[in-house]
């Protein structure tokens, strides 16, 4: 029963199988043009792949597009 409200609030909001959704936008787009050009492979990558899991599970249902502006927002130095 205490259980109850905790599930109704993980469907309410989206969230169920989200520890299994693959990523909005793969590795090789990332680096791409479009979105972060200069971002090297190594400890800043996997800082990057780890904002855009932060992000969607913060923002269920979200955009690719607004991923996207929210990396380029975040790592502005690999534009």
């Amino acid at each position: 029963m205490q259980y109850d409200h905790f599930a109704a609030s993980i469907l309410q909001l989206g969230l169920v199988g989200i520890w299994s959704q693959d990523h909005l936008i793969g590795g090789q787009m990332i680096k791409s043009e479009e979105i972060l050009p200069k971002l090297p492979f190594g400890p800043s990558f996997g800082e990057v792949m780890d904002e855009q899991t932060n992000w969607m599970m913060t923002h269920p249902g979200g955009s690719r597009e607004a991923l996207v502006i929210h990396l380029r927002e975040s790592f502005s130095e690999f534009i």
